[in-house]
């Protein structure tokens, strides 16, 4: 078996022993697959790499996509430099990344979707965007995760197996109190990830609102940015290991920053 073969099985072990999640092993195994075959066994160098990247980029790709497949390279060929699979370091320079803005729900759309929601749903969508957790995070809730006098939710299987609290308010409460009434199972949402799915497409349905779970959670930071909330907090709300996801919830849409300049107009508050 070729070494660059062997390397990339010692890899992906090792991404396990570092207890990585299994969406985590997965991304790897996805993003590095074409370039395992356009490598074909034989030592990478810095030219392949570039092919490699130049071949994802032309089917028509979104640059984050690219991005990600850059990241996954430069991680596997960086390990196997250093644990003496391959004898020269390969370079792997990141591509640009288009900043977007990223579509959040408005006060309406939340309200549209709400007015259509049956107990379990509502409770599950107020608890999305009043806490930002995530699709996994919300689902591997039990009841003892919520302390409902002070609001806290303690997310003990967050993204990196990483435990934090993030808070929900007094309205979303009680409309957990509503949903857990008569159901006070060990999840407060039983829900199969293929489930959560569904619900999430028949709410756009009858909605016609898109909303996904990452959308909600869009939405919290969006809000929560409009509020004057300070990064710091948001970042460790939301879970974030660094302010680089932060600073891109903080690319704030055209009527944020119209609204933001109405309020500081130097001339227009001219005394």
């Amino acid at each position: 078996m070729s070494t660059l073969f062997v390397a990339f099985d010692d890899f992906i072990l090792s991404r396990e022993a570092m207890l990585c999640s299994s969406q985590t092993i997965d991304f790897y195994r996805r993003m590095l697959k074409p370039f395992m075959a356009l490598a074909n066994g034989s030592p990478p160098w810095n030219r392949m790499v570039r092919e490699f990247l130049s071949s994802v980029a032309q089917r028509g790709v979104s640059s984050a996509t690219v991005h990600a497949h850059a990241r996954a390279v430069r991680a596997f060929l960086r390990f196997s430099h250093e644990e003496g699979w391959i004898e020269e370091p390969v370079t792997v320079r990141m591509t640009r990344v288009e900043q977007k803005r990223m579509e959040v729900l408005s006060c309406e759309d939340v309200k549209r979707v709400l007015s259509l929601c049956g107990t379990r749903d509502r409770a599950l969508v107020m608890t999305l965007i009043d806490s930002g957790v995530r699709r996994g995070e919300a689902l591997a809730l039990d009841w003892d995760d919520v302390d409902f006098r002070t609001g806290a939710i303690h997310v003990r299987r967050g993204k990196g197996r990483k435990a934090r609290v993030t808070y929900v308010g007094a309205k979303t409460r009680r409309a957990l109190l509503r949903w857990g009434g008569g159901h006070r199972s060990s999840a407060i949402f039983p829900l199969t990830p293929s489930g959560a799915a569904t619900l999430m497409a028949r709410l756009s349905r009858k909605s016609a609102v898109h909303i996904t779970f990452h959308k909600c959670r869009r939405t919290f930071a969006s809000w929560a940015l409009r509020e004057a909330i300070d990064l710091l907090s948001l970042q460790r709300l939301l879970g974030h290991s660094s302010f680089q996801m932060v600073r891109r919830y903080a690319y704030q849409s055209e009527s944020d920053l119209r609204a933001a300049h109405s309020r500081a107009a130097p001339i227009d508050n001219l005394r």
